[in-house]
């Protein structure tokens, strides 16, 4: 009451005044607050966060998601694409299709900005399961031989590796090739460390490099 009381005293001399004063003051904050405020829609990278072990991404229906902002026009100005980021957790996926409805709690933001949309609203991911498999190595040869030369033999060592990688993807895979070994400047037994092809479909190659050893034999 006390408060109240202090309230109607302040305004009973001079109110004409001072009821102007308070609604110039509510226009001004009206006009920083809301009037000062701008909004931006930005392109962001979908990223996924804590995939289940023994588990890959084998798909998702978008790689980026347009996300509009609303906050002061000075810190939209100022804003960088990496300032937002979007992230989904995938912690309880599960293998095949995955639907995530993504809300402004899977947007991080600058402090005073606020989501006002996404889009799309949901994204489809698909998992599938990460399997080890043992696969035969086949050296890629190019070039010719010098005249009077011929291949003898060809010894790889080891002569499989393993493949770690979507069950999907690495089950249709044969061989692993090795990079191309150029044969123009032999003349002798040579035993040569190749790299082996790095392929998309593959998460993990080990050994990374073999040993080729190219036996020749002279032509009668």
């Amino acid at each position: 009451m006390r408060g109240l009381q202090a309230i109607l005293v302040f305004f009973k001399k001079d109110p004409f005044l001072k009821l102007t004063s308070l609604f110039i003051a509510i226009i001004l904050w009206f006009f920083i607050v809301v009037k000062g405020q701008t909004e931006i829609t930005i392109s962001v990278p979908l990223e996924l966060k804590y995939i289940p072990k023994g588990l890959g991404v084998e798909s998702k229906s978008v790689s980026t998601v347009m996300v509009s902002v609303k906050g002061f026009e000075q810190i939209i100005k100022n804003l960088k694409p990496y300032d937002i980021k979007v992230s989904v957790d995938l912690s309880k996926a599960k293998r095949g299709i995955n639907v995530f409805y993504l809300s402004s709690r899977d947007v991080l933001l600058p402090p005073s900005l606020t989501v006002t949309a996404i889009e799309p609203s949901s994204v489809r991911i698909r998992l599938d399961e990460v399997i080890v498999k043992k696969i035969p190595v086949r050296p890629e040869l190019a070039g010719s031989l010098p005249g009077g030369y011929a291949i003898g033999g060809i010894k790889v060592e080891p002569p499989f590796v393993e493949i770690e990688g979507l069950r999907s993807q690495i089950s249709r895979i044969k061989y692993i090739p090795t990079e191309q070994i150029l044969l123009d400047n032999l003349t002798v037994e040579s035993s040569l460390t190749v790299l082996l092809e790095p392929g998309i479909n593959y998460i993990k190659l080990n050994p990374e490099s073999v040993r080729v050893k190219i036996i020749l034999r002279r032509e009668r």
